[in-house]
Formats: structure tokens, C-alpha cells, sequence
């Protein structure tokens, strides 16, 4: 989809502002227009979607007192999922995204490389870069995890397998999920996808295993005991 002509387009900033702001306001300029609302506080531009809400958050490299390089992360939160997983793990204190991608970093700067001066010219190259790069990389990944049956056939087509979009060190989260989504969507294999998850947490060779097995008990012991599912 071409979302505008962008080379017939600059988009003014105000030159005392901080450098991030100076892009994120950019960025919003055509975020907007796709519904999405900005969270100056976190660097986030968010979208509300069916069944929850979609996140573009950025972050910036500094050195040397500049900020060039933005890194960006692309986040999914079903609302429901997450209130489920709630219920099993209270206190839980980690963030609920349901989906975490990481997405590249800009090969431009957000200053000039040679005389470090931000202008309207340079910023307005990056936000090039990230509507023509990155952002339909983004697009790709909401278009395909939008419903709670694609979200299910991410997580437990093949449970035995990891996926890059729950860190691993998050292991507890990634298994329970999948068993709640599987609790709901496709209950006849519930059983089936839980001994997958169990061969799963054998291949876990970080330190902390011991520490995430235990998570996971409370978590299938929960669930064992609990006919747990969600609105889909």
C-alpha cells in the first residue's frame, strides 16, 4: 500500500525541541492518520484494534552526547489473554505483551554525520526510512496476529519449537498462554499441546531453570484446576 508521496513532503519541527521529540512528531504526523495515539512518555505510538492494542515503541542510541540510531519494537496486548494469564500468576510483575518483536534499527541518523546538527532534512530521512523499511514490517506482523485463532496457531501449531515473539527468559508466560489459547480454541488437544510444552522446558538450558519449572508448576497446577478460557 503507498501510503503518500513522501519525497514531495517535509515535515517542520520545531529546531529547540529535543531530537526524539522532533521525530516522534514526524512519525505521528503520519501515524495519525492510521489511528494510532502517542504516548510521549514512553516513546510508543498505540492503536487500539478487536481485541486489544498494538504498539510501536521506539528507542534511541546515544554517544557522545548525540542520539542517532532508533531501534524499534513492535508489541501486541490481547487484552483478554493477558487478564486470563492474570489470574493465574497475581502477582506477576512483568509487562503484558502478548507478542514482543524486534524490529532493526534506522541505517541513518538522526543528525548530520559529520557536523552532528539535527535538522528538519535529516529527521525527515529517518522517518523515511521507517515508513519504507520498517513500518510494513510492523503492518505484516498486526495484519498477522489479529485474532486469537491466528494468535493460537503461532503459539501451539508447534509447541516444541520456540518463537521469536515472547523472550525466552519468559518461558512460564510463553506456556501458559499457549495453554489457555489451546484451552479455548482447540481443547481436544490440550492434552496433547501440554506434553509438547513439558518436552519444551527439558530443552531450557538457561541458569534459571529450576526457578522457571517452579513458575510452571504453579501455572499448570492452576490450570489443571481450573477450567480457564477466553471470550474469542
Amino acid at each position: 500500500m503507498k501510503l503518500f508521496n513522501w519525497y514531495s513532503e517535509i515535515i517542520k519541527t520545531d529546531p529547540t525541541d529535543k531530537p526524539s521529540n522532533r521525530y516522534e512528531k514526524v512519525l505521528f504526523h503520519y501515524l495519525e492518520k492510521e489511528g494510532y495515539k502517542y504516548l510521549k512518555s514512553k516513546n510508543e505510538f498505540i492503536k487500539d484494534f478487536q481485541f486489544g492494542k498494538q504498539i510501536i515503541n521506539l528507542k534511541y542510541s546515544s554517544q557522545i552526547g548525540y542520539i542517532y540510531n532508533v531501534e524499534y519494537y513492535a508489541h501486541i496486548i490481547f487484552n483478554d489473554l493477558e487478564k486470563a494469564f492474570k489470574k493465574v500468576y497475581p502477582k506477576y510483575g512483568w509487562t503484558n505483551w502478548t507478542i514482543h518483536s524486534h524490529l532493526p534499527w534506522t541505517e541513518s541518523w538522526l543528525c548530520d554525520k559529520e557536523t552532528g546538527e539535527y535538522s528538519d532534512k535529516t529527521i525527515n530521512i529517518v522517518s523515511k526510512e521507517f515508513l519504507e523499511k520498517v513500518k510494513p514490517q510492523i503492518d505484516n506482523l498486526f495484519e498477522k496476529i489479529n485474532t486469537y485463532e491466528k494468535l493460537n496457531k503461532i503459539y501451539n501449531t508447534r509447541p516444541i519449537h520456540f518463537i521469536d515473539y515472547v523472550p525466552i527468559s519468559r518461558l512460564e508466560k510463553r506456556i501458559i498462554n499457549g495453554l489457555i489459547l489451546a484451552n479455548t480454541i482447540e481443547p481436544e488437544n490440550y492434552n496433547e499441546i501440554k506434553n509438547e510444552y513439558l518436552m519444551l522446558i527439558e530443552k531450557y538450558k538457561g541458569n534459571d531453570i529450576e526457578d522457571i519449572k517452579a513458575e510452571i508448576k504453579i501455572g499448570l497446577d492452576y490450570l489443571d484446576n481450573n477450567d480457564l478460557r477466553i471470550n474469542k
